[in-house]
């Protein structure tokens, strides 16, 4: 039986910059810089000097990408690293530029990894979730190369120490062989494609029956080129269209809402999203000059003249909405929640990572990726004789058979056709950049993760839970936690190789502290054996479902008892602790209780060996809420390293109505 799990929690602090650097520094990749392809085989890069209110663009560098040809270069997207994938008409390629900033750990910075010859008529590119990529091409005069769609599926695990994919030479699949497909879209439920080819109308096909398209639109006014889906990017919420001489805004039917105008541009014809929520950008193929644009009112928010002899022709910005990269805003408030979702909607497919932050003090943007079957084999670098060994970068560290520890899959349990239990992917979230502590927030931070349980093997499905002992009898536990790469030694790679240093749920502390430069990146779900195989708790009070008045205080009773039923007595004293983590009816997460350095132990053990706690309602959100709770244990190598405790028992939940 499959069903939706929940993970949670962690509070970490950032590191402040040792110094003010100035503005631009080359070569820095920054989330919300604008890369504009622009002819003679190079992309010209632009970032904010300003604020996202009064912004200020300035160009970094001029990227030249050897055996691009002299035509515009055009669409470009970003995967789950991060990387930058750019294209050239002329030549036919597309090419990788590494996502790697100066001074991380890596390959040299933004070079090209690797490139695929894909056919003249190259226009545009991008990813879906589970890291396939996508190519659209156009047709040209006097070209063999065929016009269509190109899905690339990756190689699984990744076979670089980073973690990139990398792509076969050849397509896996050919879409819509003949007919123009230069400017591409893909809707959240994975299949659904909106295209252009350059004429007027926006066509719509569902991939997943290889059926021909199908008219979406006939309300452009001129020559369509790129097309991006609006949120909440299934349809719904219309799409925005570059239509030569303005920027259209079409429905879900198709219709015409809006229509954008630019001084002096009758060549519109790039055209994508800004993280920041509320942005869109324009280029003019003719005239040189980009345009950052409020999706809303349509006013021009900052206008790039590109230097003389440009032509842009392709448009990116790091960081905007893909269907790997989720860009979170967090405005002013407290206790302020965002959620990246991932997956197919309302599938077996859908997940999601969430951020609570404690207090915002300045409006800032979250960019958050999914990278689904990444090389988790490096976990027993960190858990010797408790993980298994994993593929492409195989095993450092000593692995143990049958492993205590293990990914959970669930990823693609679907796919595309609906086939339904087939083998689900790991998946590792990454946060790409950090907030600054005490400046753009403060407090702690609750991260979590959703996703739904995958059909275990002994059930007929793929997934094997750790095998882990009771009385020398192996059986199937499911104890989830959350897993996170430090971005801090040890060892020297960890961040690249997703070393996965940290059993998140018990590596916990406030926002004001930081510890050897910890970043919020890279988290992974995996079942752990809890140190007493067999063991649950059993909320005793309140009674499931049941009625509270909210701003009330509810009185928890909890029972923890090992395999044979005895009660577990040591579930509060150090190094263990229970922490109490409530999410609200949407899943949204509200609050936590017991975590190390946040407060001091939230349960306490009574005479009758059961856990009890006071709960104050107020604040809460009315409606369902759930409570759960986890075992923890709060030691760690010299300070920052591994958890040495999985945990007592795995995690229990209830729910009760605040009304």
């Amino acid at each position: 039986m499959t069903q939706a799990a929940a993970l949670a929690m962690l509070c970490v602090g950032f590191s402040l910059p040792s110094q003010a650097q100035t503005c631009p520094v080359t070569g820095q990749w920054n989330v919300g810089d604008p890369f504009v392809g622009v002819g003679h085989g190079s992309y010209l890069h632009y970032t904010n000097c300003g604020t996202d209110s009064s912004p200020n663009y300035v160009l970094v560098e001029t990227i030249s990408i050897s055996g691009f040809g002299s035509d515009p270069t055009a669409g470009c997207a970003w995967d789950s690293q991060l990387n930058l994938y750019v294209t050239d008409t002329k030549s036919g390629l597309v090419a990788e530029l590494n996502g790697i900033n100066p001074g991380q750990t890596g390959s040299s910075s933004h070079g090209v990894s690797q490139t695929l010859s894909t056919g003249v008529g190259t226009t545009s590119v991008m990813f879906d979730a589970s890291g396939n990529l996508y190519v659209g091409l156009g047709g040209v005069a006097g070209s063999l190369t065929a016009p269509g769609l190109l899905k690339y599926t990756p190689t699984l695990p990744p076979d670089t120490p980073a973690g990139s994919f990398t792509y076969p030479t050849n397509p896996t699949t050919t879409f819509n062989t003949g007919i123009n497909t230069d400017w591409i879209d893909l809707a959240n439920d994975q299949k659904t494609l909106y295209f252009t080819g350059e004429g007027f109308v926006v066509q719509k096909e569902d991939l997943s029956t290889l059926a021909p398209s199908t008219t979406f639109s006939t309300s452009v006014l001129n020559q369509s080129f790129a097309v991006r889906l609006l949120p909440p990017f299934d349809g719904t919420g219309g799409v925005l269209l570059a239509d030569t001489t303005n920027v259209v805004r079409l429905d879900s039917t198709g219709s015409t809402v809006k229509v954008y105008a630019f001084p002096n541009s009758t060549h519109l014809q790039a055209l994508t999203l800004d993280p920041n929520g509320t942005s869109a950008w324009v280029a003019d193929i003719k005239n040189g000059n980009l345009f950052r644009f409020n999706i809303s009112t349509g006013t021009a928010e900052f206008t790039i003249a590109t230097p003389g002899g440009s032509s842009p022709n392709g448009l990116c910005v790091r960081g905007g909405p893909e269907l790997n990269v989720v860009p979170l805003v967090y405005q002013v408030g407290t206790n302020v929640s965002a959620t990246a979702s991932f997956g197919a909607p309302n599938t077996l497919n859908s997940h999601a990572w969430s951020a609570t932050f404690d207090q915002i003090l300045q409006k800032f943007v979250l960019v958050v990726t999914a990278t689904e079957g990444i090389d988790l084999g490096r976990f027993t670098e960190y858990f010797p004789n408790q993980a298994g060994c994993g593929g492409g970068s195989g095993c450092i560290g000593t692995p143990a058979s049958p492993a205590t520890l293990t990914p959970i899959p669930y990823a693609d349990q679907v796919d595309l056709a609906g086939t339904t239990n087939t083998q689900g992917k790991a998946v590792v979230y990454r946060a790409a950049n950090e907030p600054v502590l005490n400046t753009q927030y403060s407090g702690g931070i609750f991260i979590s993760t959703r996703y739904h349980l995958p059909a275990l093997s002994n059930a007929g499905g793929f997934y094997t839970p750790p095998t882990c002992l009771v009385s020398a009898t192996g059986v199937y536990t499911g104890n989830p936690r959350i897993f996170r790469d430090p971005a801090s030694k040890p060892p020297e790679d960890a961040a690249d190789n997703h070393s996965f240093a940290f059993d998140a749920t018990t590596f916990s502390f406030n926002g004001d502290i930081t510890i050897g430069g910890t970043k919020l990146n890279d988290y992974n779900a995996a079942d752990r054996c809890p140190s007493h195989v067999g063991s649950s708790a059993t909320f005793l009070s309140p009674l499931p479902k049941a009625k509270i008045n909210l701003g009330s205080a509810v009185s928890l009773g909890l029972s923890v008892v090992d395999a044979s039923g005895n009660p577990i007595t040591d579930a509060v004293t150090a190094p263990n602790n229970i922490t109490l983590s409530i999410t609200d009816q949407n899943g949204v997460p509200e609050r936590v209780f017991g975590v190390p350095g946040n407060s001091p132990n939230f349960f306490k053990i009574t005479s009758n060996n059961k856990y009890k706690a006071n709960l104050d309602t107020t604040g809460l959100e009315p409606g369902q809420t759930t409570l759960c709770v986890t075992s923890i244990n709060t030691n760690f190598t010299d300070g920052i390293g591994t958890a040495t405790g999985p945990g007592e028992f795995p995690p229990s939940c209830t729910i009760i109505i605040l009304k």
